[in-house]
């Protein structure tokens, strides 16, 4: 099985993993977190409310 991460993208990593690590991580679960949520309320209010 090949392996994923290539040789080129490795620098890469090394200067995202220090910014993940600091809190972006933390701050994109909680915008996820927001959305996910807001777009199930939007759906059950569209689904739920009623009709004239």
């Amino acid at each position: 099985m090949a392996c994923l991460i290539s040789a080129t993208s490795r620098p890469m990593l090394r200067t995202i993993v220090p910014v993940v690590s600091r809190g972006a991580g933390s701050m994109i679960a909680w915008i996820f977190t927001v959305v996910s949520t807001g777009s199930i309320l939007l759906i059950a209010w569209l689904v739920l409310r009623p009709r004239p």
